[in-house]
């Protein structure tokens, strides 16, 4: 076998590695589920959760719920955390100080592997011309790098400066991503090596600006202090919606958001099969991608504006947000074999 896969032959193995660490944690749940007469399961987490989820469901009620912020899935309205990359437009303003004698560009990576929706979301901090984001890079949209430089060079010399918000799939026509780094995640996705300081090199090799660069990640994902009051109510019916389903015997499920109007926004919560949405995403529609491809349309804009209205401050303390913080105490173990990756 190894020698009929040739030089491929390492990460071939590699990746029925992981196939089988996968299944054992799949058999491994189903194993706590039995000896400790589980009736509801709701999952917490991303799309492989989901699909991993699906596989178990069985006798099993299970009620999946998708974490990741700001994802949409099929038949249901944008997901929690939408308007969290709200932040790059703060960060325009001290690049935009100090254009003239120092920084030229601010390139801000956010998340979004293969959907654009977060850095689409990041196009409401520009709300005239000329104001930043300057050029938003989505999945959607294949990378041209002469068509992207000449854009950056044009910004700088209308503006003074360029913002560039560039999401982590950003990939070019062949489906490469510009930050692959040539390994594999635990699911075999490919690696993303970060695809900020990939831009902001190009950008300076080009044309020689002086740059900075961010990647969001965690801080984006965490940013409850800044989360509008719509996101918050909804994170809470999703997530309340999932054990109701659960305690009812719907089984194998995922709740959504469902919008019924956008003025006024009004919404509710429904639920999907989860056969229908695990490993599957909806991606950014054309008419929400403005014709150059380096934003967003007046469609886009106004589908996600209601997502972002109004505030829900946590409470705080000694000038901290006062989370609500879960126990987490364990229960007593009922398997007595061990669980090894």
């Amino acid at each position: 076998m190894a020698a009929d896969l040739g030089e491929d032959r390492h990460r071939a193995l590699e990746l029925l590695h992981r196939l089988v660490v996968a299944a054992r944690a799949v058999q491994r749940v189903g194993q706590v589920v039995a000896k400790r007469r589980l009736a509801v399961a709701v999952a917490l987490g991303g799309d492989e959760r989901e699909r991993l989820t699906h596989q178990r469901r069985g006798r099993l009620e299970v009620a999946g719920r998708e974490a990741r912020p700001g994802e949409v899935v099929e038949g249901g309205d944008a997901d929690a955390g939408i308007g969290e990359p709200l932040g790059e437009g703060e960060a325009a303003l001290d690049v935009a100080s100090m254009a003239r004698t120092s920084t030229r560009v601010f390139v801000l990576e956010v998340m979004g592997r293969h959907a654009g929706w977060i850095a689409a979301a990041a196009g409401l901090a520009g709300t005239g011309p000329g104001e930043p984001p300057h050029i938003i890079l989505l999945p959607e949209v294949a990378f041209e790098q002469e068509k992207f430089l000449a854009r950056v060079q044009q910004c700088v010399t209308d503006y003074g400066y360029c913002v560039i918000v560039v999401s982590e799939g950003a990939a070019y026509g062949d489906g490469r991503f510009l930050a692959d780094a040539g390994t594999k995640d635990a699911f075999g996705h490919t690696q993303l090596g970060g695809v900020a300081p990939v831009v902001a090199n190009m950008v300076r090799q080009a044309h020689g600006y002086k740059y900075h660069w961010a990647v969001a990640d965690y801080l984006q994902r965490s940013a409850r202090h800044i989360a509008s009051r719509v996101d918050v109510e909804q994170a809470y019916a999703v997530g309340k919606a999932a054990v109701e389903l659960g305690i009812r015997g719907v089984n194998a499920v995922m709740p959504i958001i469902v919008r019924k109007s956008s003025r006024p926004y009004r919404w509710s919560i429904g639920h999907v099969p989860l056969a229908d949405v695990a490993n599957q995403e909806k991606k950014l529609p054309p008419s929400y991608i403005r014709a150059d491809g380096f934003g967003i349309s007046a469609a886009c804009r106004r589908y996600l504006e209601p997502l972002i209205a109004g505030e829900a401050y946590p409470p705080y303390k000694r000038g901290l947000p006062d989370y609500v913080r879960i126990r987490g105490r364990s229960v007593r173990r009922k398997l007595r074999t061990n669980f090894k990756v």
